[in-house]
């Protein structure tokens, strides 16, 4: 989380998502977070799993929730909690955001979803350089998938640390704009059948809507 809201590209809409933890800290921490940092909405679900999580980011940005707050009047340096009205086929229990996103109650109960034109996924083991979304952005012009490479940072006693990622597999060693047909020959070439895509890369929002894609368990 420290390496989302510290990235030098500062104009982020983040969705954070409590997938039905069941200890008694990471909510708390996910609230902390949400509550100093008035870009994060939290959704905590029951238990779903990782494409559940992610299709929720997919689903709120493409206007599929409506979220009607508990309470109209604002409570300074608190959280909001929010409810689904209507779909809720992830099972959300709530959704919050802190009150420094709101300027004043008509704000609060015009609330509704931000445009995006980006979208990027990361898991809970993983984190982004601290530049890594401005890199990304200056790269998106006239391209549907941005697709980067990744390090590995392991424990001592792990073994087979030296596994190729997905760029080295494939023989990528400068950056290129390809084309889908392209990707698929390479793959072939190789002799890879995987075309599997979630943390490691950007994707244009307009063009994920589009082609009407999600995430499947």
């Amino acid at each position: 989380l420290d390496s989302v809201i510290n990235q030098t590209y500062t104009n982020l809409e983040i969705i954070l998502v409590n997938d039905g933890s069941t200890d008694e800290h990471s909510l708390n921490i996910a609230k902390e977070y949400t509550l100093k940092d008035k870009r994060i909405t939290l959704f905590d679900k029951k238990n779903g799993g990782l494409s559940s999580a992610r299709n929720i980011g997919i689903e709120y940005f493409s206007g599929e929730y409506k979220l009607k707050n508990k309470t109209q009047h604002i409570k300074e340096n608190s959280l909001i909690e929010f409810q689904l009205d209507g779909n809720n086929p992830y099972n959300i229990y709530k959704a919050y955001k802190s009150s420094q996103a709101f300027n004043n109650e008509k704000d609060l109960t015009n609330f509704t979803y931000p445009s995006i034109d980006y979208i990027i996924f990361l898991d809970s083991d993983n984190y982004w350089k601290l530049n890594c979304i401005e890199e990304c952005v200056i790269r998106m012009k006239n391209v549907d998938v941005l697709w980067f490479d990744h390090d590995c940072t392991y424990e001592d006693n792990i073994k087979n640390k030296h596994k190729k990622t997905r760029m080295e597999i494939f023989d990528f060693k400068k950056e290129c704009i390809i084309t889908p047909k392209e990707y698929a020959n390479r793959a072939l070439s190789i002799g890879s059948r995987d075309i599997s895509f979630g943390w490691n890369g950007m994707i244009d929002f307009n063009f994920l809507k589009q082609i009407k894609l999600k995430f499947i368990n």
